[in-house]
């Protein structure tokens, strides 16, 4: 039986993170999602190439980075999208890190999208 799947961004991460920022400091939740915006665009590009070239520990490490960095700022869908490439690379199971990395552009386009509005910035791609 299928599961459903998780919602794109826990918006209680976000609002932890909203509450432990500092008046004179910059907006963290900002930062953060401007950092992990450029590590995921670079990552998800490198995972595609070693995924190409068969190096599938490679791929699995930037999967389980991309894992983390995606659970540390609320994106939940992207994360459980991230374990599964892993999963699949660490198992050699080309036809199932196939099937997870064809989901993964949609998984980053919706976490922009998630992260955009929480922020309450425009979308950007």
């Amino acid at each position: 039986m299928p599961t459903d799947p998780p919602p794109v961004l826990d918006g209680k991460v976000i609002a932890s993170l909203r509450a432990i920022r500092r008046p004179d400091r910059p907006d963290l939740v900002r930062e953060l999602t401007a950092i992990f915006r450029s590590d995921a665009q670079k990552h998800s590009t490198q995972l595609a190439h070693h995924l190409a070239t068969g190096v599938l520990h490679e791929a699995a490490n930037l999967a389980h980075r991309m894992k983390g960095s995606a659970g540390m700022i609320g994106l939940m869908r992207l994360a459980a999208r991230c374990a599964a490439i892993e999963h699949a690379c660490r198992a050699k199971n080309l036809d199932q890190t196939k099937e997870s990395m064809a989901g993964l552009e949609a998984d980053l386009a919706e976490a922009w999208l998630a992260l955009d509005q929480a922020i309450g910035q425009p979308a950007q791609g």
